[in-house]
């Protein structure tokens, strides 16, 4: 199959606006996709216009090991000759060590410095010549390709047979909505998994959950005013609220976020105790609860918990520790267990009596706010 070259510059000039390949705050593992060419989707359909179970609907088609720089246009150049949609995610060879990215809103687009471009072609589509004719243009002529068929199933069930209850700790369990809780006597977070990052299946979330439980046991969540920045899902807040605490707030820069949180707030009960705001990736915006007029008074909290990277919670420090009281509590996941000693010292200023502890490679960094003295 002959492809006529893409020419870049004219390409460029006449397509439809991409946006660019960001990485935010909760989407660490899940690419962020650019826009699709405004083609329709071409499925396998039967002879009534129904898409039968098991064929094949598109063509999966990957280039491994792209180099950051290039990354982007190769996926607009897939996007060029016919992709239904494209992204970009982290290339990492086994046992290689995870890449942490971290940008705002208003910086340029980052990705990761060997990188993976997924595209979805049509199953019509000569797709291998497409990836292969795309690869020897940019150099990658040696690069693993790969093309597999994606077939059509039943993506409802297959949803809720990939999500089944999840027992975090004992008395503790993550069930989905549609699932019945295993222990009635528990504690059990009910989720709408899918949502928002935060479905209990990450070590990081584990982790945090199994501290506010410890806070229970221990009569410090009795009560408490809680923070759950970078709120995902809103499983940490709702968890909080279910094992004692009087009050939650989450914020989180994505507004599918904010509506996850509010809406398994609902599902667990505890909507009225709960309130999510949106916040902004860039730290030199307002403060997130000020911008939203929330008195000063409720701008203080008891328990602050944050899972989310080591790049923004060094970054976020002076703002955490604002929303702590004196002899307050912190809880900070999202991290490797090399990166705790940096977050460490990035809160040493404010906090003291830090533990850290761990599962698997993941870290949870744990302390207690200063009554006196630090940082102001």
């Amino acid at each position: 199959m002959h492809l006529p070259p893409v020419n870049l510059r004219v390409y460029r000039a006449c397509r439809l606006w991409v946006p660019p390949i960001v990485d935010h705050l909760r989407f660490r593992h899940q690419p962020r996709r650019l826009s699709a060419s405004s083609r329709s989707s071409t499925g396998a359909t039967s002879s009534g216009g129904g898409t039968l179970a098991g064929e094949v609907c598109s063509l999966d088609c990957r280039l491994l090991d792209v180099p950051g720089a290039l990354a982007e246009e190769v996926a607009e150049v897939l996007l060029a000759y016919g992709a239904q949609s494209v992204a970009v995610q982290e290339f990492r060879p086994a046992g290689g060590a995870e890449q942490e990215i971290f940008a705002d809103e208003h910086a340029d687009g980052r990705v990761w410095d060997r990188c993976t471009v997924v595209a979805y072609f049509p199953p019509e589509v000569d797709a291998a010549s497409i990836l292969e004719s795309t690869a020897v243009d940019f150099g990658l002529a040696d690069r693993q390709r790969s093309v597999e068929p994606v077939r059509t199933q039943d993506w409802e069930q297959s949803i809720k047979d990939s999500y089944q209850p999840s027992q975090v700790a004992d008395g503790l369990w993550i069930v989905p909505v549609w699932s019945t809780p295993p222990d009635p006597a528990a504690t059990n977070i009910l989720l709408e998994p899918g949502l928002a990052f935060g479905t209990g299946d990450h070590p990081t979330t584990r982790l945090c959950l199994r501290w506010l439980q410890r806070l229970q046991h221990e009569g410090s969540l009795s009560e408490a005013a809680v923070m759950d920045y970078g709120t995902g899902s809103g499983v940490l807040a709702v968890a909080a609220l279910l094992l004692g605490a009087g009050r939650a707030v989450g914020t989180d820069i994505e507004p599918l976020a904010v509506k996850a949180t509010e809406a398994n707030a609902a599902l667990n009960g505890v909507a009225d105790r709960l309130a999510a705001y949106q916040c902004a990736a860039d730290l030199q915006q307002e403060e997130p609860l000020a911008a939203s007029g929330v008195p000063p008074g409720d701008r203080l909290f008891d328990v602050t918990v944050a899972n989310i990277l080591q790049g923004p919670l060094v970054g976020l420090a002076p703002r955490l520790a604002a929303y702590i009281k004196p002899g307050g509590l912190l809880g900070l996941s999202g991290i490797l267990q090399e990166q705790a000693p940096a977050v460490v010292e990035a809160y040493s200023p404010w906090f003291e009596c830090f533990a850290v502890e761990a599962e698997d490679r993941w870290a949870l960094v744990t302390a207690r706010r200063r009554t006196e003295g630090g940082s102001q």
